[in-house]
């Protein structure tokens, strides 16, 4: 049945997002790439910031149905930004927070997203990924508002 009112997103799904990738490869790669991470597999770096944000963000963003577009950008950036950090899985998270930034764009009515305009940019994404560590998620916002922009553009083509 199909729900009307969008509903939060959960950490679970997520998983399970990542899996059916995972059980593809993980008879051809034996080193356990697309599992969630373990507490000894994360990186030094991102541990303090995991205990202080994990799905705090998913919490506060999602439904993403705010109304104000900059709002819009805000939330995906900063949820996007936060995953990345978190860095859940050993193999999967730029695919699994792509994933979650386009159904946060459903949720708020826009088109699917179109990622080749970040891809374009690969040095402002990893500072941008690297500002989050310092909760400034700006730099995030504007690759995300031109993502959204070339999207929108090209659903109306």
């Amino acid at each position: 049945m199909y729900r009307k009112e969008p509903f939060p997103i959960q950490e679970k799904p997520l998983c399970i997002i990542n899996d059916p990738f995972y059980y593809r490869i993980r008879d051809a790669v034996p080193n356990g790439k697309g599992r969630k991470r373990t507490k000894s597999s994360i990186h030094p770096l991102a541990e303090k910031h995991r205990r202080t944000c994990r799905g705090e963000k998913l919490k506060k963003y999602t439904p993403c149905t705010f109304e104000d577009s900059s709002k819009i950008v805000e939330a995906i950036a900063e949820v996007h930004t936060e995953l990345v950090l978190i860095h859940p899985f050993l193999e999967g998270n730029g695919r699994v927070s792509r994933v979650l930034a386009t159904l946060m764009a459903l949720q708020a009515g826009l088109p699917l997203l179109d990622f080749s305009a970040m891809n374009e940019q690969k040095e402002k994404y990893f500072a941008a990924v690297q500002a989050g560590l310092e909760r400034n998620y700006q730099p995030m916002e504007t690759l995300f508002a031109d993502v959204i922009e070339s999207s929108v553009s090209a659903s109306d083509d």
